[in-house]
């Protein structure tokens, strides 16, 4: 978890403020001023500038030279805008301490910035040094420095030196070992003799610090005076002296696009920025951060921030909290689609962070059941209702054409007619019909997705390892993790190669292709569908966001589950971004899709219609449906009598219908109970009606069904289910 966070660049310094010596953040003062909030903007300045009223007049602006808008034209005049900051700004309301000064003997010895800005600091950490200034004055040589008025500077070494014992002499060194803590920070050569670290700034003798030589750079000397007291405050504390200081000038933020635009800086009227001087100058910040991924992604939108931030969260959420995980939603929220880690410049891909949390939830026990309850009940149903296998070779096809669960469950035809072309076209072909365990894997249930792939491949080993045909890349990108890459092609591919189920044009038709999430790296699919599309005369239009940026259409990571409203916002978004119906090569894109509304095509559709027509785009199915979708399509396939629908016993109204449908309530589900409660099944009657309450317990789920009878048919008024358990109560 922590080497994905540290991938994330989106918390790296700007290139500004990685130049500065001192860290001062001056994307936020410029972000600040440039809203007018010239108060927070003196804050800024204060909090982040050693000695600021003095500093922000002699600075020689390091900055400058990592400011992006200097490429092309002029870099922000960042020490301007402190100055303005610093005169127009509030000063900050300091708030009396009653605490008493640390108790540790300290000595600081010097003059000049340096030393300067060395005292501030110690002050400010409650310590009360006794100084010894080697010369007139501790501003020493910036005395002479004519853009410092006398004033401001008399009164800044009156401040840093009131109430502290000064003497204004060389101190000899070794008339000071009684003392805890030495700092020498003076332009003379009274400089510590000996080695010094460049780091830490300590010197052979135990509790002395010596900075170097002044710096030509007056932020540079700054800095140094900070240093050289945290490592003071270090060495008194017994702590590491260099632990977490390592500096670098470097930042991994990408440049913004516009730092190749010219902008030229905005020149005062008068000494310094008036208000909408300083305004327009700090308008021409970019703001230098990183996000790149998150106006791709709806799901890094939800949340906010970056994805360093979720991935800290996910952390937290399993390693710190200890009562409510309040991220578990967070967490079972990403699509695990990639599409983050496809356009993030360090490749960071947030849903491998969200997996590895899922799983550890898991292995806890903190995964909320309620989550994942429907794909994992759906899953089982493929595995053990629907799951069939045709194999005229006997044992040993060549060919495996293997289309998935949800294939067959949008539209039986699709199957039953793509098998048929490929076992023309082929000759050996075997089908299996089954679930491929996706559901598994993005519920973080690893082991059982193991289990799952485990049989498939001992299915598939058995069958002589035959050449496998897949129409769903979900299928494809896991199956691809466990059998050689040249055993596995997709539907697609074969049609590409050895020609069209149907020869000849449709009708005239400009449409979108959507690529589905799985199949973002799979060129070689991709081609084939554009291909397959424009051979049938079909004209294509590329969605904004395809191909490698292609997005999820909600589906993925059983987000459609955990976060219904993100589920449909995502689809929504993805057929928002085109004026033209969508063509789509998965069959949960193609149900998702089109309960937005949009038209919808999958592509079999158009590859399996008669020359000179086009089919109107399929209406999306109830989950109800398509479960019993996979019932006839192995009916069919196994050469039996399909079972009578459930819904074929029922009445429900259409406005219950859809809301049983989001409930993920099953027809089949609202049957058996009724005919649970009809033979002495527990019920409650209505007083003065004919009308029933039922539960019953299926699997980890009560389900409730409020029914009555109409002739043939169970009237059902209501059902909903709970995850808790009903038991009778015995006097």
């Amino acid at each position: 978890m922590r080497e994905l966070e540290d991938l994330c660049v989106q918390e790296d310094h700007p290139f500004c403020q990685a130049a500065c010596p001192v860290g001062m953040d001056c994307r936020g003062l410029c972000a600040d001023l440039a809203e007018g909030l010239v108060d927070q903007a003196r804050m800024k300045a204060e909090e982040g500038l050693p000695l600021p009223l003095l500093l922000c007049l002699i600075c020689d602006e390091p900055c400058a030279k990592g400011c992006v808008r200097g490429i092309k034209g002029d870099s922000i005049s960042m020490a301007a805008l402190e100055r303005f900051a610093l005169r127009e700004g509030a000063p900050r309301r300091k708030k009396p301490s009653f605490l008493a000064p640390r108790p540790n003997r300290v000595v600081l010895i010097g003059e000049g910035l340096g030393a300067m800005a060395a005292l501030e600091s110690l002050r400010a950490k409650r310590y009360a040094p006794k100084v010894y200034v080697t010369g007139d004055s501790l501003a020493g040589p910036l005395q002479d420095d004519t853009r410092i008025p006398r004033e401001l500077l008399d009164d800044t070494v009156e401040g840093l030196l009131a109430g502290l014992d000064v003497k204004y002499l060389q101190p000899d060194l070794d008339s000071l070992s009684g003392w805890d803590c030495i700092v020498v920070a003076d332009t003379s050569p009274l400089r510590y003799p000996g080695p010094m670290d460049d780091l830490t700034y300590a010197t052979g003798s135990e509790g002395i610090f010596s900075l170097p030589m002044p710096s030509p750079s007056p932020v540079e000397e700054a800095r140094r005076g900070r240093e050289i007291v945290l490592s003071l405050e270090r060495h008194l504390q017994g702590a590491s002296l260099s632990a977490g200081r390592s500096r670098s000038s470097s930042t991994r933020l990408p440049k913004p696009p516009e730092a190749e635009e010219i902008s030229l800086a905005v020149r005062p009227k008068g000494d310094g920025f008036d208000f909408e001087e300083a305004r327009s100058e700090a308008s021409r910040c970019l703001l230098c951060q990183c996000l790149k991924c998150q106006p791709w992604c709806l799901y890094l939108q939800e949340y906010g921030g970056s994805p360093r931030r979720y991935v800290r969260t996910f952390h937290n959420n399993l390693i710190i909290n200890k009562g409510n995980r309040t991220a578990n939603r967070m967490i079972d929220s990403c699509t695990l689609c990639g599409l983050c880690a496809q356009v993030c410049p360090t490749g960071l891909d947030v849903g491998q962070a969200s997996l590895e949390s899922r799983r550890k939830m898991v292995e806890t026990g903190h995964m909320p059941p309620s989550h994942h309850d429907y794909p994992l009940r759906d899953m089982a149903s493929a595995l053990e209702e629907t799951d069939c296998t045709v194999d005229p070779s006997g044992g040993s096809p060549e060919w495996l054409f293997f289309p998935g669960c949800q294939l067959g469950a949008s539209e039986p035809r699709w199957v039953t007619e793509s098998y048929r072309y490929l076992t023309d076209r082929l000759g050996s072909v075997a089908l299996w019909v089954s679930c491929c365990g996706a559901p598994a894997r993005w519920g973080g249930r690893e082991e059982l997705f193991s289990d799952i792939m485990d049989l498939w491949v001992g299915r598939w080993e058995e069958l002589g390892r035959p050449k496998v045909i897949t129409a769903c890349s979900t299928c494809h990108s896991l199956i691809r993790e466990r059998i050689p890459k040249d055993s596995l092609t997709t539907l697609w591919e074969v049609m590409d190669h050895i020609g069209l189920p149907i020869k000849g044009e449709l009708a005239p038709l400009t449409v979108t292709v959507s690529d589905p999430c799985t199949a973002r790296h799979h060129r070689a699919s991709q081609d084939s569908v554009r291909r397959l599309l424009a051979k049938r005369g079909i004209s294509l239009e590329e969605h904004r966001m395809s191909r490698e940026t292609t997005e999820c259409c909600g589906f993925g990571g059983l987000v459609f589950s955990a976060n219904p409203d993100l589920a449909r916002r995502s689809a929504k978004r993805r057929v928002d971004g085109t004026d033209r119906p969508l063509v789509v090569f998965c069959a949960l894109c193609h149900e998702l899709y089109g309960r937005t509304g949009h038209d919808t095509w999958h592509i079999l559709d158009l590859l399996l219609s008669e020359a000179g027509t086009t089919p109107p785009p399929r209406p999306f199915l109830r989950w109800s449906d398509r479960r019993d979708n996979r019932r006839k399509l192995k009916a069919i396939l196994t050469g039996t009598t399909a079972p009578e629908a459930a819904s074929s016993y029922l009445h429900i109204e259409e406005p219950l219908r859809h809301l049983l449908d989001e409930r993920w309530i099953m027809d089949s589900e609202i049957l058996a109970v009724i005919e649970e409660a009809e033979s002495g099944g527990p019920r409650l009657k209505r007083k003065d009606s004919e009308v029933y309450l039922a539960h019953s317990v299926l699997g980890e789920r009560t389900l409730w069904v409020q029914y009555s009878k109409r002739g043939d048919l169970w009237v059902v008024h209501d059902s909903y289910s709970h995850r808790m358990t009903i038991g009778e109560v015995r006097p």
